[in-house]
Parts: structure tokens; C-alpha cells; sequence
């Protein structure tokens, strides 16, 4: 499942503040910069001060994957190995994921006027169609869908 928009500052923010608002999610960048682990992130102003802080680097993209406890399930933190063309830089990244997590997904190109935003997410049909493919997420069953 997947929604999209285009929206500015002041509707992240208030995307932002309504995830945090209820269930103390852990937040994670889906995807950590290389050779670190995944940064994890507690409020509206953290994430928004990662945005500000990657897009000073020339980051075009951002996921960060959204998890709430009461849904219990098996969240992994898997590192990945990088393909090295040169002997230097850093060889691994991390990743976040489970079969019940929710990504917010941000196209930071246009920011700070605005950012093309995902909210995707797995129902449990299409987990439970696609747990054989890999056993690191675990079993569908156990979240609370």
C-alpha cells in the first residue's frame, strides 16, 4: 500500500508530529549513510534536522522506517555489504526492516519548498505472499496486523 504528495515544510512537520504523536514509534533511516549504523530518531525535530543536515550534503532521497511497538513483529537492522570498485571508503551500510514497518519515504530535489513524500507499507496478504522469499523479516504472523 502507497500514498504520495507533494508538500511543504509545514505539512512534514505536521506529518511528522502526528507519527510521534501516539504509540512511541521507533524511527530508523531505512537506509544509513555508508559505513555507519542506522541512525534512530525521536522526535519531529530530529528527523526534520536530519533532512536539513542530508540535504546540506546533497542527499536527493531519505526513507525512514517507522516502527510501533504495540505491533509487535520482528524488526531487523541488516548490514550490507557494498561493492568496492577502489580500495578505500566504506564497505557496509545498514538497513531497516520488517514485514509490519511503516517508510515515509522523502524526494528532497525541491527542499526546502517542498519534497515529494511516500507513506508505503506491507498489508498482511502481500507479507504473508512474499515471506518465503526471505526468512531475515521473520513471520508475518507475528505482528499485529
Amino acid at each position: 500500500m502507497q500514498t504520495s504528495a507533494s508538500i511543504g515544510p509545514d505539512a512534514l512537520r505536521e506529518l511528522l508530529d502526528l507519527l510521534f504523536a501516539d504509540g512511541n514509534p521507533s524511527v530508523w533511516e531505512g537506509d544509513s549513510a555508508p559505513g555507519q549504523t542506522a541512525a534512530e530518531f525521536h522526535s519531529t525535530a530530529e528527523v526534520l534536522a536530519d533532512v536539513a543536515d542530508k540535504v546540506g550534503l546533497g542527499w536527493k532521497f531519505r526513507q525512514y522506517a517507522v516502527y510501533y511497538p504495540e505491533c509487535r513483529g520482528q524488526v531487523c537492522h541488516e548490514r550490507i555489504e557494498l561493492a568496492r570498485t577502489k580500495d578505500r571508503g566504506p564497505s557496509f551500510r545498514f538497513d531497516a526492516g520488517g514485514w509490519g514497518m511503516i517508510y515515509l519515504q522523502l524526494d528532497l530535489d525541491a527542499w526546502p519548498e517542498s519534497c515529494g513524500c511516500r507513506v508505503t507499507a506491507n498489508s498482511a496478504k502481500r507479507a504473508a505472499a512474499w515471506s518465503h522469499v526471505t526468512d531475515r523479516l521473520g513471520c508475518p504472523d507475528e505482528w499485529d496486523w
